[in-house]
C-alpha cells in the first residue's frame, strides 16, 4: 500500500472514530442533561412541597393565634359588658331608694327571705341607706299569704344596720338567715347575665 491510500485510510478511521466520540460524548451529554433536568424538577417538587408545608404550618399558626385572639377579645368584652351592667344596675337601684317602686321591691325581698327562712317569725334588717317601714313590712307580708297562705310575723332587726345594700331575713334564732342583699342577689343570677352577654357576643 502506498502512501497516499496508507494516509487515507488512516484519516477515514480518524473521522470514524471522532464520529464515534463524538456521538458518545454527545449521548453522554444528553444523559446528563436529562439527569439534571430530572433533578432540577426533583429538588423543585421538593422544595415547593416543603415551602407549601412550610407555608400551610405558619397558615396554621395564624390561624391558631387569630382563634386565641378572637376568644381573648370576646373573653374582655364579656368581663367588660359584664361590670358595666353591674354597675349601671347597682347605680340605678340606688337611685331608686325611697320611691314606692323601690318600697315594693323591698317587701319582695323581704317575703322571699321570710319564704326561704319558713319561721313563724322572722327579723328582717336593711342597709343604713334604706328604711324598712311598717307599711314595707305589712306588704311582705300580704305577699307571703296571697301566695302561699301562711302567717308570718315580721319584726325590725335590733342589730346594726348592714353595709350593702338590700335585705337579710333571719329565724328568730338566729340560727337561719336568707341573704337578699343586691350583691348576692347579683352573683345568683351572674351566670344567667353572663350567658346572655355570651350570646350577644358571639352573634
Amino acid at each position: 500500500m502506498d502512501d497516499n491510500k496508507l494516509l487515507q485510510s488512516i484519516i477515514e478511521q480518524s473521522k470514524k472514530d471522532a464520529e464515534k466520540i463524538l456521538e458518545k460524548a454527545e449521548q453522554t451529554a444528553e444523559e446528563r442533561r436529562s439527569s439534571f433536568s430530572s433533578n432540577l424538577t426533583r429538588i423543585q417538587n421538593e422544595t415547593d412541597s416543603k415551602i407549601a408545608d412550610r407555608l400551610e404550618e405558619l397558615k396554621k399558626r395564624s390561624d391558631s393565634a387569630v382563634i386565641s385572639e378572637i376568644r381573648r377579645q370576646r373573653l374582655k368584652k364579656r368581663e367588660f359588658v359584664n361590670a358595666e351592667i353591674r354597675q349601671f344596675f347597682l347605680k340605678k337601684i340606688q337611685e331608686m331608694i325611697g320611691t314606692p317602686e323601690y318600697d315594693l321591691f323591698l317587701a319582695k325581698l323581704i317575703a322571699e327571705g321570710a319564704l326561704a327562712v319558713d319561721d313563724d317569725i322572722a327579723v328582717v334588717n336593711c342597709s343604713f341607706r334604706e328604711k324598712i317601714t311598717d307599711s314595707i313590712l305589712s306588704n311582705a307580708s300580704e305577699i307571703i299569704k296571697k301566695n302561699t297562705g301562711k302567717e308570718i310575723k315580721l319584726i325590725l332587726a335590733k342589730s346594726p344596720p348592714l353595709t350593702g345594700q338590700g335585705i337579710v331575713v333571719e329565724s328568730e334564732n338566729g340560727r337561719i338567715a336568707y341573704n337578699n342583699q343586691i350583691e348576692t342577689r347579683l352573683r345568683r343570677f351572674d351566670e344567667d347575665i353572663k350567658g346572655v352577654i355570651s350570646k350577644w357576643i358571639t352573634e
